[in-house]
């Protein structure tokens, strides 16, 4: 710098105005502001327009999640690129204490809308300087009130008045999602002095209790050191006279593993709530509260419709939160499901497989659409470290007791093999030893470590056995969703001819297959299982239409009335905290979930649609129902979906478009599919048949012929997967 004045920043004798320093910004809202005026963060003009940039966060707020992200990542990229790593003194330390300001309202309206994965980018970037928000493992150095701060006191008095808001997100987010974990041990005993201090000086009272209790959720949660006297210091707090919506706060804690410091268990808690300040119960905290009073069965009976009603109305809340948004929707109920973890815990104890379905028809099922009949095996797929099975009159659980579970051991197998982080409870920040360059890429040389973990934790085996004979089973219902080969393993060893139930809603009658609508998206083999299921038509008597082209006419493809089978060949993507980059790829286009659910299929019945892309099924984990994916946010009543939890490799695809389509010509959907992940098991068997039963000539043949491996790997066989 050559100079300065008091208009503004002079850098090598020129004027830096705001524009220069905010180009994205000034680009995309050229009527926001006077863009043309000096900038220098020692002006206090310059410091008023940059308050107003974070004041500018709730109208945009107003105008839909869209619109504020988009506004709120114009000026992060912007404020972003302002420091160097390193770089020390008035500005850089000042650009430090406004990043936390500005990323404040982001955070907290992500955990509220359900995005963790923004809440952990803005998070992240509040932290530490030259952060891509987007990336999904961070490895860098944060900056966090550092003690000989240069910083414009406005800003560091600011960021200190606003620290409990900032310490309530961050801890959340650290509770809910993990890969915070190192950082969170860091920063936290600070968060908690200084939160403290205002409270006891009663600066910011409500905000910071919440931030206290949030502090001693997330310790006792995490087994942290400082949890005992954090939960102990909520208790003298409790002991003394409270507001009733501080008491309310520091009830909510003490009914979470807080209670073992307190010498009460959580029932005792949820009891005195109950009893005494029921009044004070508010929003998701009813809910809470009952859920974890419950002690036998007969409280169950007892209380079931007030705990039914109230998850029916707390979801209602969410859904009008989000207004006519679907999208919105669905993630805030996903992100708030662990609120009915503790009821899904005791019916799987002491339940039947009707109470469980209740539940989760109530949380995710909107008033007055049908649900599903109880023909549904539901699958605890994390219950006492092991698993549970319930059906209708039967249940078969499978603890592991403490320690290395095999759950633990799905996960992380899980992730080497789909070279994927997957994030879930007590993960935190225990990454595995995978490539992050090729994250997401499968890697089928741990396919068979994969299969063999998923093997010993569901013991498909003993399930078969304990099965009584005759008994009907619908669909599977698994809760926490798992990336793992769950149905494809009951299929072929648990003997369960069925599919992944995600709707909860009873289907339309089955359309019987007349008009196959194929859709050609640009992948390489792409001819070669055309070719063969125009050889499946010609066989079964069915129409077939092969088509292709831009987006406006893969809409009218899928809105075709007259097919009854639809078959999308083609690519997909997907992020595992990016719902709006997930989706099947058209030309250069994403084609979101979100625009296709408005696309109700047309025609009577329910038709099936085949999307043999990669990651046609793959959802995001959330310790619920598998519900943010495309394939699951596609069925519906009107529509069944066959897709794959994760990328497959070609040769898998193309073997299973053949087998698959042949089955379905000759068999029920559940029973195509079960024999078609079977055949996929025997590869040498699966190539023998199809030149059978499809007659020699055809070039799939010849590219299958020396593709054994790929096919006959968990990799591929595993991925295949049925929603209704």
């Amino acid at each position: 710098m050559n100079g300065e004045s008091n208009d503004g920043q002079l850098v090598e004798g020129v004027m830096v105005i705001i524009r220069d320093r905010f180009p994205r910004t000034s680009s995309a809202y050229p009527d926001l502001m006077l863009w043309d005026g000096p900038f220098d963060w020692a002006d206090p003009a310059s410091k008023a327009m940059a308050i107003m940039l974070i004041q500018l966060q709730s109208r945009f707020a107003l105008a839909g999640q869209r619109e504020f992200l988009e506004y709120c990542d114009a000026v992060g990229d912007d404020i972003g690129a302002m420091v160097e790593d390193g770089a020390v003194g008035y500005e850089a330390d000042t650009v430090d204490e406004y990043r936390l300001l500005f990323a404040l309202k982001p955070m907290e309206l992500c955990l509220v809308w359900g995005l963790n994965g923004q809440c952990h980018g803005w998070a992240l970037w509040s932290l530490a300087r030259n952060i891509d928000r987007d990336d999904r493992v961070f490895d860098t150095n944060y900056s966090f009130f550092a003690p000989e701060s240069q910083a414009a006191p406005e800003f560091r008095d600011l960021a200190f008045a606003n620290l409990p808001r900032w310490t309530a997100a961050f801890v959340m987010l650290a509770r809910k999602f993990g890969g915070v974990d190192d950082v969170a041990r860091s920063v936290t005993p600070m968060c908690w002095d200084l939160t403290e201090k205002m409270f006891r000086m009663g600066v910011n009272v409500g905000q910071s209790l919440e931030a206290l209790t949030c502090l001693a959720n997330w310790a006792s949660n995490a087994d942290e050191p400082q949890a005992e006297a954090w939960v102990k210091y909520l208790l003298r707090l409790w002991s003394g006279a409270l507001p009733d919506a501080n008491r309310a706060q520091i009830g909510i804690v003490m009914m979470s593993p807080a209670h073992r410091f307190t010498g009460r268990d959580p029932q005792d808690w949820a009891d005195e709530m109950l009893s005494r300040w029921s009044h004070i119960l508010i929003e998701h905290m009813e809910l809470q509260v009952l859920a974890v009073s419950l002690k036998t069965i007969e409280d169950w009976r007892d209380r079931r419709n007030r705990i039914l009603a109230s998850a029916v109305q707390l979801a209602r809340s969410y859904r009008e939160q989000s207004g006519d948004d679907e999208t919105v929707a669905l993630q805030a109920l996903e992100s708030r499901v662990s609120i009915i973890h503790p009821l899904i815990w005791f019916l799987t104890e002491h339940g039947e497989v009707e109470d469980v379905l209740d539940v989760l028809g109530a949380w995710y099922v909107k008033e007055g659409e049908r649900t599903c009949d109880v023909n549904v095996l539901f699958v605890a797929s994390g219950h006492m470290n092991g698993v549970a099975y319930l059906w209708h009159g039967g249940r078969l659980a499978l603890p592991r007791g403490e320690g290395p579970s095999t759950f633990d051991a799905v996960l992380a197998a899980g992730s080497l093999a789909q070279r994927e982080y997957h994030r879930a409870t007590a993960g935190g920040d225990d990454r595995p030893d995978i490539d992050y360059r090729r994250m997401g890429q499968p890697d089928e040389a741990a396919g068979p470590e994969f299969e063999a973990a998923a093997r010993a934790h569901f013991e498909p085996s003993r399930l078969a056995a304990a099965l009584p004979p005759g008994q009907l089973i619908r669909s599977v219902v698994t809760v926490p969703s798992l990336p793992a080969p769950v149905l494809a393993l009951l299929a072929t060893e648990g003997g369960i001819v069925a599919a992944e139930e995600v709707s909860l809603r009873q289907p339309l009658p089955v359309r019987p297959i007349n008009r196959l609508a194929v859709w050609q998206g640009g992948t390489m083999h792409e001819g070669f299982e055309v070719e063969a299921l125009e050889r499946v038509a010609a066989l079964a008597g069915w129409t077939i239409d092969v088509q292709g082209g831009d987006l406006a006419a893969f809409e009218r493809f899928y809105t075709d009335p007259i097919a009854d089978l639809l078959w999308i060949i083609g690519h997909g993507e997907h992020s595992p905290h990016r719902i709006e980059r997930s989706g099947l790829v058209i030309g250069e286009a994403i084609v979101t979930a979100d625009r296709l659910r408005g696309m109700v299929p047309a025609g009577e019945g329910r038709r099936l649609l085949v999307l043999n892309v990669c990651s046609g099924a793959t959802a995001q984990m959330r310790g619920g129902m598998a519900r943010i994916g495309i394939g699951q946010e596609l069925t519906c009543p009107a529509q069944q979906v066959a897709a794959h939890l994760w990328p497959v490799g070609m040769f898998a695809a193309l073997a299973f478009g053949a087998k698959f389509a042949f089955e379905l010509s000759v068999a029920p959907t559940p029973e195509a599919y079960a024999r078609t992940v079977a055949g996929m098991r025997d590869p040498a068997a699966l190539r023998a048949d199809l030149v059978t039963r499809l007659g020699p000539g055809l070039a799939i043949h010849d590219r299958l012929a020396h593709q054994d491996a790929q096919i006959g790997n968990a990799m591929a066989w595993g991925a295949p997967i049925l929603l209704t």
